[in-house]
């Protein structure tokens, strides 16, 4: 699926009577599951997804950022939900007629540092549009979208790379420690990401403010992709046991059903008896 900020007409655009304009082209799923990724059906429907993206981006004020971008990738069969890198892998496209980037920043090595995870868009498009970043968000700002603050690009009110990751840190400091409250967190671990937080936040250190962020998402997948193989054992056996019974109670139901309801009888079609013929007399000649 494909999001963005944008408009499909300049009409839209000039008026803009919205904040974000959300828009997902399902037809291009479809067809991905229908024929796979190699199929020229897909390539045609690719291009007819190229033209309306043109025809958003044509309309474009200087002040929307489009983001095109898919929630997920695909195998050569054409499934998704794995754990492959072409089932997890998607391409993101951020658009505008504004410069988005400090030019230092664009070198041979861009496409490195602007990878990013999913969870990134998260706390990124909130504070573009002014918003306040979700409590249970993890994310870190993508930092090449918080470089227009460099020198003589001043704008009011806009955030530098080591701001916006600041403001991130807070609030997944906060989301830990109210969710320390609820379940177990190692005391150790949680001391020495708070150790971080302070050190990060006192010298505003961008890396040492990403390393953090980092660092908490991996203390949060520890916690919540432990598998119990006791427990993953236990529950099939209670699942083969509700199997079991279900089985029983269909066959009680219709032994139960045989006896007090028994098949009704053939119809059987009565004789009556047929006294016999007497032979007769010859007539006489």
């Amino acid at each position: 699926g494909s999001g963005g900020s944008g408009g499909n007409d300049s009409n839209s655009s000039r008026a803009k009577p919205w904040d974000v304009l959300i828009a997902h082209y399902i037809g291009l799923d479809h067809c991905g599951h229908r024929f796979g990724p190699h199929h020229p059906a897909l390539g045609a429907k690719l291009r007819e997804l190229d033209t309306a993206i043109g025809r958003i981006a044509a309309a474009l004020d200087p002040d929307t950022v489009l983001f095109v971008f898919g929630d997920h990738g695909m195998t050569d069969q054409g499934d998704h939900g794995g754990a492959s890198q072409p089932e997890t892998q998607a391409a993101l496209l951020a658009y505008s007629k504004s410069q988005l980037y400090d030019p230092a920043q664009l070198n041979d090595t861009s496409r490195e540092t602007l990878r990013m995870s999913q969870i990134d868009l998260v706390p990124t498009l909130s504070l573009l549009l002014g918003l306040p970043i979700p409590f249970a968000s993890l994310g870190a700002p993508v930092p090449a979208f918080f470089s227009g603050c460099w020198a003589g690009q001043q704008q009011r009110g806009c955030l530098s790379a080591a701001n916006a990751s600041s403001l991130a840190a807070h609030q997944v400091q906060r989301y830990l420690h109210t969710y320390a409250t609820q379940a177990q967190i190692s005391a150790a671990r949680l001391s020495e990401l708070d150790q971080l937080f302070a050190q990060a936040q006192a010298n505003l250190s961008q890396p040492l403010l990403q390393r953090y962020l980092l660092q908490a998402q991996d203390l949060c997948r520890s916690m919540w992709t432990v598998f119990s193989l006791p427990g993953m054992v236990c529950g099939l056996g209670v699942m083969g046991l509700v199997m079991l019974l279900a089985g029983w109670c269909v066959s009680h139901h219709e032994r139960h059903a045989s006896r007090t309801n028994p098949p009704p009888s053939s119809p059987t079609t009565a004789s009556t008896p047929v006294a016999p013929v007497p032979p007769q007399a010859p007539a006489a000649p």
